[in-house]
């Protein structure tokens, strides 16, 4: 047996296969992470340029909604470029479905937090409770949110120490910037 794949390894025909597969992998690589770069960038000045044209709160929802879409997309990205190395090495997507679908119940039970932390940072999201910019205090950390995504906040206080809180923590919320407004 050991012998079959040594000659395997040394066969020319194999390994210009094995060559042409990785050098498309490291090109889906690439372009993928040119993808993620450029998208981002892209995001981010589109919703710069109409939060240009909007008020203060607008801006900041829209600053916070670019932050979303823009992690959404890095995803998306990742998960393509996943895909398309695994169908360059014949892999078949039907059983890795299959055990991804099997695994997903596994990790969803051990993963519960962090579905809470999605669902959380939806809400926060949707109600519009704080926005990138925003002054907050959420249990005894205050500060200003620098980036918030669907997952966790980052708060950076006036010290200069950053902060951050995954979104299923967040109870109650105090937003220096939205007083008496709702």
């Amino acid at each position: 047996m050991l012998t079959e794949i040594l000659e395997t390894l040394y066969d020319v025909e194999f390994q210009i296969i094995a060559l042409n597969k990785l050098f498309l992998s490291m090109l889906i690589i690439i372009a993928a992470i040119v993808l993620q770069k450029l998208g981002k960038r892209a995001i981010g000045r589109g919703f710069t340029r109409a939060g240009r044209t909007a008020g203060e709160a607008a801006a900041k929802k829209l600053d916070t909604t670019g932050s979303i879409i823009a992690g959404v997309y890095k995803y998306i990205v990742l998960i393509t470029a996943v895909i398309l190395i695994l169908q360059t090495f014949n892999v078949d997507l039907s059983s890795v479905l299959t055990l991804a679908g099997v695994g997903g119940i596994a990790v969803g039970i051990g993963a519960q937090s962090l579905v809470r932390d999605i669902l959380n940072g939806i809400f926060i999201w949707f109600e519009n409770q704080f926005a990138i910019g925003d002054k907050i205090t959420v249990a005894d950390k205050s500060g200003t949110v620098v980036e918030f995504n669907l997952r966790t906040t980052k708060i950076v206080d006036e010290e200069g120490e950053l902060y951050i809180i995954p979104n299923s923590e967040i109870r109650i919320v105090k937003n220096s910037m939205k007083k008496g407004k709702t």
